[in-house]
């Protein structure tokens, strides 16, 4: 082990293969081997000695972390098959060996990684995550037919800008839907995504995650030129709060007046418009809001005291109360007396 790691390890010794041969044939030393000669570059011409190690089987997480991980051996990457039909260093070979740049000119051993399905997770973290694997889409089209690893596949993958060519990839997760509101919070929230509006319509059309929408998408400016958006969850109704929160509180979205008012009229999120809409500066040219919610907020807690008094409750719901709190007018306390 010593002459592994102190003395084959030396550059001076690149003229005796024949040596670590021996080391190896021994048995004695397989783990430094690998760690401390074998990821030395003056034995890049000597792709033997890594086989001869892999076939004995013995290291193979280390010939995969500390020789394989290196760029001399990157002409080589029948060691890399031979390793991963092994199968005892798959992890190690994703996160390690297929994540470096040097290794993007073989996408056919990530696709065997991926054939295998041990270590997915990994490939979606550590490789395909990266921008060489770019110009393979079919890599990641084979983890989304994997159908197990679609949230790793929106977190790590076509979250990045390297993807944004490949809409294709975005559309498949969408027609699948397991993973809406990721498709909403990881990806179609990042500027990069720009130039496929019809991902975010996609989404709208189907209805299954429009408080993400609101939240993630809606919420950047750089989807400030499809105000038809904002109007179609509006119309809904079902999730003003956020479009309050998140929405309208964006100084993007502030030649929208109207929206305030649909809002207002709704009754839904007269809280959420005080403390996060109207308390904005982009806002204060539209002071008529400002009265038009107070307006609106005293015939609401009129209608909801006066409901109380029918029914004799002694208290009002958690909404009711929100309501009350939007309004902090004289009158409203007058009336709840």
């Amino acid at each position: 082990r010593e002459i592994a790691e102190y003395v084959l390890s030396k550059d001076h010794w690149r003229g005796h293969p024949n040596l670590v041969q021996s080391l190896i044939d021994k048995g004695s030393a397989d783990r430094e081997i690998a760690s401390y000669i074998l990821s030395q570059e003056h034995l890049r011409d000597h792709p033997e000695l890594v086989q001869s190690l892999i076939d004995k089987g013995r290291a193979d997480k280390e010939i995969a972390l500390y020789a394989l991980s290196k760029k001399h051996w990157s002409d080589h990457p029948k060691l890399v098959q031979n390793l991963i039909d092994k199968g005892r260093a798959d992890w190690r070979i994703a996160q390690y060996v297929l994540s470096k740049e040097y290794w993007a000119d073989h996408p056919e051993l990530v696709q065997s990684l991926i054939d295998k399905g041990k270590v997915n997770l990994q490939i979606a973290e550590y490789v395909l995550s990266k921008a060489h694997w770019g110009d393979h889409p079919y890599l990641v089209q084979s983890l989304i037919d994997k159908d197990r690893f679609d949230k790793q596949v929106t977190y790590y993958i076509l979250s990045k800008a390297h993807w944004r060519d490949h809409p294709n990839l975005v559309q498949s997760l969408i027609d699948k839907g397991t993973v809406d509101k990721e498709v909403a919070e990881y990806i179609l929230s990042q500027a990069h995504w720009v130039n496929h509006p019809r991902l975010v319509q996609a989404l709208i059309d189907k209805g299954t995650t429009d408080e993400k929408i609101a939240q993630h998408v809606l919420s950047k400016d750089h989807w400030g030129d499809h105000p038809e958006w904002v109007q179609s969850l509006i119309d809904k109704g079902s999730v003003d709060r956020k479009i309050a929160e998140y929405v309208l509180s964006r100084e993007h979205w502030g030649d929208h007046p109207e929206w305030v008012q649909a809002l207002i009229d709704n009754g839904n999120a007269d809280w959420e418009i005080a403390k996060y809409v109207l308390s904005q500066e982009h806002w204060k040219k539209h002071s008529e809001l400002l009265d038009y919610v107070n307006y609106k907020s005293q015939v609401r807690i009129t209608e909801v005291t006066l409901e109380s008094l029918k029914n004799k409750r002694s208290e009002i719901s958690y909404a009711d109360w929100k309501l009350l709190n939007a309004q902090k007018s004289f009158q409203c306390k007058e009336i709840l007396k």
